[in-house]
């Protein structure tokens, strides 16, 4: 019998699948893959600060702190209609915002970084 699993275990297990699985799909090879990873490191070279922090500094972020930008965020997701070569759908976003994102979509998609599938 298997010994059942740790807190938080599962979830690892899990992300560790999805990360794998999202990994074939950007960089599968092929066009999308080799457009993507270019894109990618294009739009992070042009936006090297978060677009969050920035966009945040008059109302939630006083103090003025603007990280690194670490990572692409869609604001239209593939799975909700978007494109991920859409540039016009990207965000150039530090890491605690792009979790910040995905975690809270009802916070993301009132400040117009997160949105709903298009009618």
């Amino acid at each position: 019998m298997k010994e059942p699993m740790k807190p938080g275990q599962q979830r690892r297990r899990y992300m560790a699948q999805r990360s794998d699985k999202m990994r074939r799909v950007y960089d599968g090879g092929g066009e999308l893959g080799e457009g993507r990873r270019a894109l990618v490191a294009r739009l992070l070279e042009e936006r090297p600060w978060c677009e969050v922090c920035r966009r945040l500094q008059a109302t939630e972020n006083p103090a003025g702190i603007v990280l690194p930008s670490q990572d692409i965020h869609e604001i239209l997701t593939r799975g909700r209609g978007g494109s991920i070569l859409d540039e016009s759908n990207m965000l150039a976003v530090c890491r605690a915002h792009h979790m910040r994102i995905h975690r809270s979509p009802t916070w993301a998609t009132e400040r117009g970084f997160l949105k709903g599938r298009e009618a």
